[in-house]
């Protein structure tokens, strides 16, 4: 689906030894799979070991993960290989789609390396800042509201964010009247 600029966005590569008799399949050796990063997008992230790759000589920047195998399987199975890459569209990326392509290139036994690709194309959905506020209060272990003799309160103040992009520099201000006393604020629970 669509995705928001500012947002992260995540991208499954599945490679897979297809279902087949086991007579007749080849394993895949010298695997490696890779994605290219669209130009104007930032890299964020891979999984299970995939490294950034900057382009030269023309070539794009890509995510390129260890060289790895995939074997036919017993009994006609079917095995996949996934990998993750989050990239970051930042707000004031131009085009209205972008198209993502990962490679596979490998070598059967006994014969000459192969390479197979496959591009996902989505657009975007206008980015979206939402952020929710609770705030409530904890009274003592017991239940029992604080007494006169023991006028302590835990206030808990929580933001969510339910927008579409990631926030920063977020600020909560919460008015304390003066007739309390803080004896403590803890940040991060």
């Amino acid at each position: 689906g669509d995705t928001a600029k500012g947002a992260d966005t995540v991208y499954r590569v599945e490679v897979c030894q297809l279902a087949q008799a086991r007579i007749g399949g080849l394993n895949a050796e010298n695997l490696v799979i890779s994605d290219v990063i669209t130009e104007g997008a930032t890299f964020v992230s891979a999984s299970d070991g995939g490294a950034f790759v900057a382009g030269s000589g023309g070539e794009p920047d890509r995510v390129i993960w260890p060289t790895t195998s995939l074997a036919v399987q017993p009994d006609g199975l079917e095995l996949c290989l996934t990998r993750y890459v989050t990239l970051n569209y930042p707000l004031d990326f131009v085009p209205d789609q972008v198209t993502n392509t990962a490679e596979a290139t490998y070598t059967p036994v006994g014969e000459d390396e192969k390479t197979v690709t496959d591009s996902v194309t989505h657009g975007f959905v206008p980015a979206a800042v939402g952020v929710d506020m609770r705030k409530w209060e904890i009274f003592s272990v017991d239940g029992a509201y604080p007494s006169d003799t023991d006028p302590g309160f835990d206030w808990r103040v929580s933001p969510e964010n339910n927008g579409s992009v990631g926030l920063a520099n977020l600020v909560v201000t919460d008015p304390i009247p003066p007739q309390l006393k803080v004896s403590r604020i803890i940040i991060g629970q």
